[in-house]
């Protein structure tokens, strides 16, 4: 199937984007502001105008699912669900601790994806990297910060810790010695790579599969 251009809509945690891959060298980036998140149809609309395209135009979308801003994962997924019914095309959705270790499959290693949750809480996932197949090691989780720094701290061997922790908790990171923290963002280039390696597998990914994640359950 024809697979370009192919959208990618990622609204669920901030810097938030709208991704178009045109060809292999031709890929366009948009950042919607902080306020205008609830305006992105209007302006998705006006960036396909920009590169002669139109929403009917589009062979398949990617979006991130949560764990993130409750507005912003419901607008992105409202958003990729209607265009997908709408034109009929495949829609393929990510965590988005997933899509943080996205940029970080030509490394091998440990990695602890993180994204701050409300009051001291982290959402976290832990994935293996090997020869740039990415491995899922648990599901999502909530943890505090207690339990994140506590796992941190238990660990036998290097491990990478990317996404984002709170300034106020950036100190803790001094009592364990195995972590490498690097501040990372969800990356709308990465989520098209990722859409294009599910659509050389298939090209049946409905809308109706794509659903929401919120909030998960605590670790205990």
């Amino acid at each position: 199937m024809q697979t370009l251009p192919i959208l990618a809509v990622h609204l669920a945690t901030h810097p938030q984007s709208i991704t178009i891959k045109l060809s292999s060298s031709d890929i366009h980036q948009y950042y919607p502001k902080q306020d205008m998140a609830e305006y992105t149809a209007e302006q998705l609309t006006d960036l396909l105008a920009t590169v002669n395209h139109r929403p009917n135009d589009i062979q398949a979308i990617c979006t991130t699912v949560g764990p993130g801003s409750y507005t912003g994962i419901k607008l992105g997924i409202t958003l990729t669900k209607t265009l997908a019914q709408i034109f009929q095309k495949p829609v393929i959705g990510i965590s988005t601790l997933e899509a943080l270790a996205l940029a970080y499959r030509p490394f091998n290693g440990l990695y602890i994806c993180v994204h701050p949750a409300r009051a001291s809480l982290y959402h976290t996932a832990l994935f293996g990297i090997y020869n740039a197949d990415i491995k899922r090691l648990s599901t999502d989780f909530t943890r505090t910060n207690t339990q994140l720094f506590q796992t941190l701290k238990a660990f036998k061997e290097p491990v990478f810790l990317i996404g984002q922790l709170r300034d106020s908790d950036l100190e803790q990171l001094d009592h364990c010695p195995l972590v490498t923290y690097i501040p990372s963002s969800v990356k709308g280039e990465h989520l098209i790579q990722y859409a294009e390696n599910k659509l050389e597998k298939s090209s049946q990914y409905p809308y109706k599969k794509i659903q929401p994640h919120y909030a998960f359950e605590p670790l205990t």
